[in-house]
């Protein structure tokens, strides 16, 4: 039998036990599983979880930008958490990215082509870039592919002529100590999510904050499905008022 799948709609969102016709499901190595939804999910347990204020920017940024995670047609660009050290910007990263693509830590830096990016992207829904301090013109490059959409033609294995071609399109989390200088398309492709120094009395040790995420993971994965219904049900009427799709 399938495991359980769950359907989101404009009307809402349910599990089942088979995906709907046409659909079907890659697990990678470092695939995780995700837990049940819970139905009385609320949004409010991230935002405490990230600790900041029902109006903050950030949270806004963030909620949205986890409900449109979901939408694998469109460019989504990535978040960017940047701050001094202390600031907890990895621990956040992780624990926005973990709803969605769970894991224990965010990964390396970019790589050292584009080829370390498509291995990355073949084995992760939503990508992590870890310390970021520097980018080059051919990274900026890269990083606006990997969110606008790219394909990647290799050769088919013991054969000389033949070709297969991996296309991806992905969003994702990067985290630095600031924005590095991306070219002007790269940064329009990425969100940034300012994090201030956390004072030490007020840290926690990174076990709890895994601890109490993985607990509350449920009703939190459940509170971005009820948002992304939201989503559905409300688009068609936003393009139309909007005069259609924005570029990004």
């Amino acid at each position: 039998g399938y495991d359980l799948c769950v359907v989101v709609t404009g009307e809402g969102w349910e599990g089942r036990e088979e995906p709907p016709q046409g659909v079907a499901f890659r697990m990678a190595s470092s695939t995780r599983p995700l837990p049940d939804p819970d139905r009385a999910g609320d949004p409010e347990i991230l935002r405490s979880l990230l600790g900041w204020s029902v109006i903050d920017r950030r949270w806004l940024l963030t909620r949205g930008w986890l409900a449109a995670s979901l939408l694998p047609d469109i460019a989504r660009p990535m978040l960017f958490f940047h701050g001094r050290a202390g600031s907890s910007k990895t621990t956040k990263a992780v624990t926005v990215v973990s709803v969605i693509d769970p894991r224990d830590e965010l990964g390396s830096s970019f790589g050292k082509n584009e080829r370390d990016e498509v291995a990355m992207a073949s084995n992760r829904y939503l990508v992590g870039f870890d310390n970021v301090s520097r980018a080059s013109e051919e990274t900026s490059d890269r990083l606006s592919r990997l969110v606008t959409g790219t394909s990647d033609e290799r050769r088919t294995l013991y054969s000389d002529n033949a070709q297969f071609v991996v296309s991806f399109r992905r969003t994702g989390v990067i985290t630095g100590l600031s924005v590095p200088g991306f070219k002007s398309d790269a940064l329009e492709r990425i969100i940034p999510i300012q994090c201030e120094s956390i004072p030490s009395q007020q840290r926690r040790p990174e076990k709890a904050i895994a601890e109490e995420r993985a607990a509350k993971h449920p009703a939190i994965l459940g509170a971005v499905l009820t948002d992304l219904a939201t989503i559905l049900r409300n688009l068609p009427a936003s393009e139309a008022r909007e005069g259609g799709k924005p570029r990004m």
